[in-house]
């Protein structure tokens, strides 16, 4: 057989032209999948900075001087004849300007609408330690 008489080959030059066009597909589809991760890590990094702002800390130093002695948290039960002032001298350190504001924050803490507390009733209540 001579050149001629040789079949033209033409599902070959075919299968050659579309080699690009596969690979042109490759790469867009590639890249789209390659911008959809990055999206997906930003909207997730920006979501946890932000939302990071709005989480509550267990030192929390709200309604109180700022202090270098690391806020805590106790329970106690309370007992016949206790009131929230008494509580309150016996648990109160200098970070407050006065026990009042303590007693604002036992009784935020605690959800208390008045200054009523009963006998084995639990209080949450904060304290500074070293």
């Amino acid at each position: 057989m001579n050149r001629e008489n040789r079949p033209s080959g033409n599902s070959n030059n075919k299968n050659h032209k579309n080699i690009p066009q596969k690979n042109s597909r490759r790469k867009k589809k590639a890249a789209y999948k390659l911008a959809g991760i990055l999206l997906t890590v930003i909207i997730v990094i920006a979501l946890s900075v932000f939302l990071s702002d709005r989480l509550v800390s267990a030192h929390d130093n709200a309604g109180s001087h700022s202090s270098d002695r690391p806020k805590y948290y106790k329970s106690i039960q309370i007992k016949a004849g206790d009131t929230l002032w008494q509580i309150a001298e016996q648990n109160m350190s200098d970070e407050y300007d006065s026990i009042t504001d303590y007693i604002l924050e036992v009784k935020r803490i605690n959800n208390l609408a008045s200054d009523n507390i009963q006998s084995s009733q639990y209080l949450m209540i904060p304290y500074y330690s070293m």
